[in-house]
């Protein structure tokens, strides 16, 4: 019990430390919620923070995949409205990407929408990703891991105005040939 009240004391600076990052995640993993509780909290007050950080963005994958339903629905409801954004994160990209194999399909139909709203300099976020170094990882995850419907509009955004675009980016153009061969498949 000692040490999980230092280690929630020193939350913050322990979770962007290499060796820090991992003790949270070993005590979250090997000690009951009622004892790790205080701890999430306050890692929940910084989760976006942590996200982007080279250490902290394991701590939040490990919540989404291994954590409370509570807090994960909490670090989901953080993550939707800033998918674009932490999705061209290098560390945060890790995490949107666990964020689609461990959401809901809720959690999925809204990031879509978030996608299919103009992000920066009238670009679709859709777009922005699919063209971008660690964003295209995302999207694909994303159209692995959603419904036929969520699929379907995103096939049909990379179609049209945007396809142009997106061809002439080495990434946008692996992520179209990826959608266009998976939809192929249904």
């Amino acid at each position: 019990m000692f040490i999980i009240e230092v280690v929630t004391e020193k939350i913050n600076d322990l979770a962007f430390h290499a060796y820090g990052c991992r003790v949270i995640q070993r005590i979250l993993e090997h000690s009951t919620q009622d004892k790790t509780q205080p701890m999430i909290n306050k890692l929940m007050k910084n989760c976006l923070q942590c996200c982007q950080c080279q250490y902290g963005n394991y701590i939040m994958q490990h919540l989404l995949e291994k954590g409370p339903q509570k807090e994960k629905d909490q670090l989901l409801t953080q993550l939707q409205p800033n998918f674009v954004r932490l999705s061209m994160n290098k560390f945060a990209s890790n995490v949107t990407e666990k964020s689609v194999l461990h959401g809901s399909m809720d959690f999925k139909r809204g990031v879509k929408d978030v996608l299919l709203n103009t992000f920066h300099e009238n670009k679709l976020g859709l777009v922005a990703l699919m063209n971008h170094p660690y964003g295209n990882y995302v999207v694909q995850r994303l159209f692995e891991n959603s419904d036929d419907q969520v699929r379907l509009d995103i096939y049909k955004a990379t179609q049209g105005e945007h396809a142009e675009e997106l061809k002439k980016n080495n990434h946008g153009k692996h992520v179209m040939g990826f959608i266009e061969k998976f939809m192929e498949k249904k």
